[in-house]
């Protein structure tokens, strides 16, 4: 059984790391008896820290989509986290000296125009998304690799609509942005001096995202 104390001590130690430029060690390894349930108490224990300091969220992100390797991690379903406004960068360059060990990883990004409270119904959450992409990631116009959105748990809005299924998530507001999980099947290393390319192939519409990390 992991005590309200080290529930807490934990929420505390990855601000106290973000904010210093260090690291912390992985609690399922570190923590005898650690649970999901635990997992998602530090989750919201970090939420509340942030939020009390006056920070703001922005939407939320879901994690581990690619169910083949829920097996090897433990899990059986998506993990989520929300996602605060000092995260979203709006623009072509991105600082990254500042990060300890950066990755970047491409994922589809749904919009949503309405609220969608836990529990609603597969058209209602249907209903109140605005805009979802295929994407193909390149770096210095080297292919990192393709994907299928039937990656990410079976579909983007599979992947986000499982994660409401879960009591212990937050409802979607309007407004919100929800990342869906990477469709590159996970994080690549990235430095100042690179630059990545995101085309989009079943909307010859939208022009490619092109992003310089500085």
């Amino acid at each position: 059984m992991v005590l309200a104390a080290e529930i807490h001590a934990l929420a505390v130690e990855p601000i106290h790391a973000r904010s210093s430029g260090s690291t912390v060690g992985v609690s399922t390894t570190t923590i005898d008896g650690f649970s999901k349930s635990d997992g998602h108490a530090v989750g919201a224990g970090i939420a509340m820290r942030r939020t009390e300091a006056g920070e703001r969220i922005a939407g939320q992100r879901v994690g581990l989509t690619y169910a083949a390797i829920w097996d090897r991690v433990g899990l059986d379903h998506p993990v989520w986290a929300p996602v605060f406004e000092d995260g979203v960068h709006i623009g072509d360059d991105v600082v990254v000296t500042r990060i300890v060990a950066p990755k970047l990883e491409i994922e589809a990004v749904l919009g949503f125009d309405k609220p969608v409270a836990l529990g609603a119904d597969r058209d209602q959450f249907a209903d109140a998304v605005t805009w979802a992409r295929q994407i193909t990631p390149l770096c210095d116009e080297e292919a990192i690799g393709t994907s299928s959105v039937t990656d990410v748990f079976g579909g983007n809005l599979d992947a986000v609509y499982a994660v409401l299924a879960n009591a212990d998530v937050n409802p979607i507001r309007a407004g919100d942005a929800i990342a869906t999980g990477a469709l590159t099947r996970g994080a690549h290393p990235s430095k100042a001096g690179n630059r990545w390319i995101v085309s989009v192939s079943d909307a010859p519409s939208f022009e490619p995202i092109e992003v310089r990390l500085t």
